[in-house]
C-alpha cells in the first residue's frame, strides 16, 4: 500500500511539475507581452505627446482626449479641454472668407467633412482667434464609431494671406476709382476743347463779318463774293 501511494504521489507530482511548466512559460509570454505593450504603449505616448501637431480625440462632438500640443495652441490645460463640445474650440471658416481664401489654393473649408485638409478658427482661453488647418478621420475603437483630428497653427500664413486679399481689394477699387476719374477728365476735356473750340469759331465768324461789314461797298460785288 505504501508503494502503491508513494508512486501515485509520484505522479501527480510529475502532473504538478508539468503544469506548473507549462504555467510558467505562459506567464513568461505573458510578461513578455506585457513589457511589448507598456514599450508600445511608451513609443506611442511619446510619439503623440512629442508630435508638432495637435490631435484630438472626439466622441459625440466632445473631446475625450487631446495631446498637450493641441492644449498649447488654445492655451489650455489638457484637463479643461476634456468633455468639451468641439464647436466650442473650433469653428467653421465664414463663407466670404472662405471663398477668398480658397481662391488662395486653401481649399473649400467643410467643418464636419472627414479626409481632406481644411480650415477652421479657433478660440483661445483668452478669447484670441487663431486660424488652424486641421483633418479629421473616422476610427472603429470597442465597437463605437469615434474621431481623431489634428491641427496645426497657420495664423501667420493666413493673417498674410488676409493683408494680401484685402490690398488686392483696395488695389481693385483704386483702380476702379482711377479709371472713372479718367473717363470723368476725359470728358471734361472734351468738353472744354468743344467749348473753346465753338466760342473762337464765333469770335472769328463775328470779326470776319465785321470786316466784311466795313468793307462792304468798297469793293466791286464780284470781289465780295470771293
Amino acid at each position: 500500500f505504501n508503494l502503491e501511494l508513494h508512486r501515485r504521489v509520484e505522479d501527480k507530482t510529475q502532473q504538478l511539475n508539468a503544469v506548473n511548466q507549462e504555467l510558467r512559460q505562459i506567464i513568461e509570454e505573458h510578461c513578455r507581452d506585457s513589457r511589448a505593450l507598456e514599450q508600445a504603449q511608451e513609443k506611442y505616448t511619446n510619439f503623440v505627446e512629442n508630435t508638432l501637431t495637435g490631435i484630438y480625440l472626439l466622441e459625440h462632438d466632445r473631446i475625450s482626449f487631446c495631446n498637450s500640443r493641441f492644449a498649447a495652441l488654445l492655451g489650455y490645460a489638457r484637463e479643461e479641454l476634456t468633455d468639451r463640445k468641439i464647436t466650442d474650440i473650433l469653428r467653421p471658416v465664414e463663407p466670404g472668407m472662405r471663398q477668398e481664401l480658397a481662391g488662395k489654393g486653401w481649399g473649400e473649408a467643410n467643418f464636419d467633412a472627414t479626409g481632406a485638409e481644411q480650415l477652421c478658427r479657433g478660440r483661445t482661453s483668452k478669447g484670441n482667434c487663431i486660424w488652424l488647418k486641421t483633418s479629421r478621420a473616422q476610427i472603429l475603437v470597442g465597437g463605437e464609431l469615434l474621431i481623431v483630428g489634428n491641427a496645426v497653427d497657420v495664423t501667420e500664413q493666413i493673417e498674410a494671406e488676409t493683408v494680401l486679399i484685402r490690398s488686392e481689394r483696395e488695389l481693385r477699387d483704386l483702380s476702379a476709382q482711377l479709371m472713372t476719374a479718367q473717363e470723368e477728365e476725359r470728358q471734361r476735356i472734351a468738353g472744354d476743347l468743344h467749348d473753346g473750340i465753338g466760342q473762337q469759331l464765333s469770335v472769328i465768324k463775328f470779326s470776319i463779318e465785321r470786316v466784311l461789314e466795313g468793307v462792304r461797298g468798297a469793293i466791286p460785288s464780284e470781289q465780295e463774293e470771293e
